[in-house]
């Protein structure tokens, strides 16, 4: 998706289609964090549950640029932004891997 967007066209409704789709992708991701902090939590702490969980989710979009930026002030190459990405890609694939779910039974009570 991102090398459609990095080599999209003059015209805005191709861009403006991609941007759309681009929107889609990146809002598959608030279903598994809804869905997993409903397993955690009872009724009454869904609500602040579900913000911190989102809150720790974009604190990732927040602290990344700088992160970038850092790295590149002190390096002067992007190799070492790359290598940075590279490792916080792998670990966003690794660790939801070592998660456990909560196992729910029939008839059991949350709480609520």
């Amino acid at each position: 998706m991102l090398y459609l967007l990095a080599n999209a066209p003059a015209s805005q409704v191709i861009l403006a289609v991609l941007l759309f789709f681009n929107g889609i992708a990146i809002s598959c991701n608030m279903s598994p964090n809804m869905a997993y902090t409903m397993g955690l939590t009872n009724r009454k702490a869904y609500p602040a549950a579900l913000a911190i969980m989102v809150t720790l989710s974009a604190l990732s979009g927040f602290l990344s640029p700088m992160i970038a930026g850092y790295l590149l002030d002190v390096f002067k190459s992007f190799q070492a932004v790359f290598y940075f990405f590279t490792l916080a890609f792998a670990m966003t694939f690794v660790i939801p891997l070592t998660i456990v779910e909560p196992l729910q039974t029939i008839g059991a009570t949350r709480g609520d």
